[in-house]
């Protein structure tokens, strides 16, 4: 039996914009709820950087991976389609 990755719907608490290594901008409203997001991994907060996320999901048609901080997102487990 084939196991699938778990995946999130994340909704952003406010708008932001990203830019890539290469000076591409993505811009993403907190009205927008984007689903599919796999959950790569969790950062504690230390002493000088606060918890964040670090997050796989397709924008704009294509595969990014975000590190954003976890007081300005929030996931949701998507439930299984099951058929």
């Amino acid at each position: 039996m084939e196991r699938r990755q778990e995946t999130y719907m994340l909704a952003f608490r406010r708008s932001m914009t990203f830019r890539s290594i290469h000076g591409e901008t993505t811009s993403i409203s907190s009205a927008e709820i984007v689903l599919g997001v796999e959950l790569l991994q969790e950062i504690p907060a230390t002493r000088d950087t606060p918890a964040l996320y670090e997050l796989a999901l397709t924008l704009d048609g294509e595969r990014k991976v975000l590190i954003v901080r976890k007081s300005l997102v929030e996931l949701r487990k998507e439930k299984a389609n099951i058929s």
